[in-house]
């Protein structure tokens, strides 16, 4: 509860260095700080703490960062393959924001969940990429067939790196 940022981003990293589950709650609410670097601490602890919990409050900070603090996108994706809350993780992948539809991605990614197969059908190419980067790189081999089935797609081809993982 310090009045200085950097004095919060530090106890946040070191309660979850200790495993502190009692800190959970208060994590919860640096998630959403102002100051990225606390929300950035907090939200890896959360990681730490396998506080399942967490997911709706990483998730809207994804939404609110929108993809422009990578750094803190990492930390936010550690606080969710952490806390492995599988349903939430699912259902933001039929969320609108794209941020937070990749957050989810990059959790389940982390967890080598099959279901990252249902990304491969996602309206934003790139979030498309980043599913087929995940099953073919990690790999996830139980979607593999789900990735091996873009062939037959009308597009398929237009992007080579894709095409690659593809094949």
């Amino acid at each position: 509860g310090d009045a200085d940022g950097e004095v919060q981003a530090q106890a946040a990293k070191l309660v979850g260095d200790l495993r502190l589950g009692a800190a959970g709650p208060a994590l919860v609410a640096r998630v959403s700080h102002g100051a990225p670097r606390v929300a950035f601490f907090a939200a890896q602890s959360l990681g730490k703490l396998a506080q399942s919990d967490a997911a709706p409050a990483l998730l809207a900070r994804a939404r609110e960062n929108g993809d422009r603090d990578l750094t803190l996108r990492h930390a936010l994706v550690m606080g969710l393959a952490g806390g492995r809350n599988l349903p939430v993780l699912h259902a933001a992948g039929r969320d609108p924001a794209v941020a937070v539809r990749l957050g989810a991605l990059l959790a389940l990614r982390r967890l080598g969940d099959p279901a990252i197969a249902a990304f491969l059908d996602d309206a934003d190419p790139f979030v498309v990429a980043e599913a087929a980067r995940a099953i073919n790189d990690a790999p996830i081999l139980a979607a593999e067939g789900a990735l091996a089935a873009l062939i037959t797609r009308p597009d398929f081809g237009e992007d080579r790196l894709l095409a690659l993982r593809v094949l």
